[in-house]
């Protein structure tokens, strides 16, 4: 309550843009119609009529406006008979109607990629987003030509439409239809002096995204902060979308129609080469980063935990075609001071000209250090190789002993279809050291497993003092065989062990970030997008 009066001090200081104005507001009792609904009477409406379907919360919004300043009523708006209902109720009540807010709408319950698209589910968000939308505005826009009244219906789009996705396709092409219905309207009811216009919030943390991405509000905020292209030190909310609808349903806007009103902090892209909703953290990529398009705008943290990527993002210049590092730029910052650097990737300098005779020199000699090199690696290896041998055969003696001391030992159960009996596997689980680890991060730790017959898998660790470690362990059993990062694929099988739990996967090497900017590695839309989410997948509200 403090803040709506510390809002009505700012209101009354200026000119109220809706004074004496009857609105109606569908989906109206939570999220941006509940903030927009508290701006049209902070804006001086004579009365807001709410219409939802959550009645508690409708009841508790029109309380909280005041006496006399709002009406609740109960509205579906895929029954077209509810609709024409709320829309006469209003006129009967206040005489006329002045501003229509169609903000009703839902998101999808999967991810709804083409291939896998729910048709039920794809009817009933085209229910409400679309078919709903088409009513409101049809009977709205009926009640203001009747009354005489040059009226403004505002319809809720989204920055997703007009763009695609990799996934939620029935939303996308519900909020398409929003446009096309806008567009039409705007045109056919301007000789009324009717105005028709969308705005189109980009991602806003609502009930409606908390249950989208299932996560508490404290966490959705910092969903996608890091990729947001404009940085002025706090988050885009629902009072930011709230004010544009207020522009759009004002006296301010009057000669604005057909027009769609993106609130979305410049984001624009959402299709599959458009990383700028994705943090590529810990998913084990490598290779070179491109220093054009979306990705040249994330910053370092973007790519924590990746094997071995290059570019101005990571600070790590990349090789030329002459196997000479480009030479990165005096004047680069750190991300925390300037976010990227200060001149374009591909402007940096290059090694001068030099004769032919002194390049094959150069080739020569370099080509001799990295054979004498090779050469050392591989002694380096193989000595190492066989004391950790010795390490491990020295360990699985202690090991052993300890087991049969120990006559209260658990049994460890591993669950799966690994054709190797429990003791090899609990042999190689306790060989594993430092040395084997490929990626850490996130809920738990990688590592690379090599059986006696040397088949290779992946462990990943994930340690019950972490939080959460039961909802990812679940969430890992729930989708098996699907691919979780690039050298995690086809899981195999797990145990619960008293201080961590195991997931043991197919180990798959070498992995390259090329390979997915490209498209040359053979895997679907989804597996892509489980690659980089895990549990978490990237929508648009």
């Amino acid at each position: 309550m403090a803040d709506l009066t510390a809002d009505t001090v700012s209101v009354n200081q200026t000119i109220k843009k809706l004074q004496g104005k009857v609105v109606v507001v569908t989906g109206g009792a939570s999220g941006i119609g509940e903030v927009t609904a508290r701006k049209f009477v902070l804006h001086g409406a004579r009365a807001v009529v709410i219409a939802d379907i959550q009645d508690e919360l409708g009841q508790t919004v029109v309380a909280s406006l005041g006496p006399g300043r709002s009406t609740y009523i109960h509205c579906d708006v895929t029954d077209e008979d509810q609709v024409r209902s709320l829309i006469e109720s209003t006129v009967k009540i206040y005489g006329h109607l002045d501003v229509m807010f169609s903000n009703a709408g839902i998101g999808c319950a999967s991810q709804q990629t083409v291939l896998e698209l729910d048709l039920s589910n794809y009817d009933k968000v085209m229910a409400v987003n679309a078919r709903g939308m088409a009513a409101c505005v049809k009977h709205a826009a009926k009640a203001m030509v009747e009354g005489g009244v040059r009226g403004s219906i505002v319809c809720m789009a989204s920055a997703a439409a007009g763009q695609g996705g990799p996934m939620f396709t029935d939303y996308t092409m519900s909020k398409d239809a929003v446009m096309g219905l806008m567009r039409s309207a705007s045109l056919q009811l301007g000789a009324n002096g009717i105005r028709v216009n969308c705005v189109s919030p980009g991602p806003v943390v609502t009930p409606l995204f908390c249950w989208q991405f299932q996560v508490e509000a404290e966490d959705a905020e910092n969903l996608y902060e890091a990729q947001l292209g404009l940085k002025a030190g706090k988050r885009m909310s629902a009072e930011n979308v709230a004010d544009a609808v207020v522009f759009l349903a004002s006296d301010d806007s009057e000669f604005v129609t057909g027009h769609n009103l993106v609130v979305d902090d410049t984001i624009k892209e959402f299709g599959r080469s458009s990383f700028r909703w994705r943090n590529l953290s810990t998913n084990f990529l490598s290779g070179e980063i491109p220093d054009i398009g979306i990705l040249s705008t994330f910053g370092n943290d973007s790519f924590v935990g990746n094997l071995d990527l290059c570019g101005q993002q990571v600070h790590k210049p990349c090789r030329t075609s002459l196997g000479f590092p480009a030479v990165l730029p005096q004047n680069a910052v750190s991300d925390e001071a300037a976010g990227k650097f200060s001149i374009p990737f591909h402007q940096l300098s290059m090694p001068s000209k030099r004769s032919s005779h002194y390049i094959k020199g150069v080739l020569i000699g370099a080509m001799s250090a990295l054979g004498f090199a090779f050469f050392t690696l591989l002694t380096f290896l193989w000595v190492r190789f066989l004391s950790k041998k010795e390490r491990v055969a020295k360990k699985y003696t202690e090991v052993k002993k300890q087991v049969n001391q120990e006559a209260s030992t658990k049994l460890i159960t591993f669950h799966g279809d690994m054709p190797y009996p429990s003791s090899e596997i609990i042999e190689k689980l306790e060989s594993l050291d430092e040395e084997d680890v490929v990626g850490s991060g996130g809920f738990g730790t990688v590592y690379r497993m090599v059986m006696n017959d040397c088949g290779t898998f992946a462990v990943k660790r994930i340690d019950r003092s972490r939080e959460g470690c039961d909802q990812v362990f679940e969430r890992e059993l729930e989708i098996l065989g699907s691919i979780k990062h690039i050298n995690l694929v086809n899981l195999r099988g797990y145990c619960r062990l008293p201080v961590s739990k195991l997931l043991i996967y197919d180990y798959l090497a070498m992995g390259s970030l090329d390979d997915f900017l490209h498209g040359k590695c053979h895997l679907s839309e989804c597996a892509r997008n489980e690659c980089f989410f895990g549990d978490r997948l990237a929508r648009i509200e």
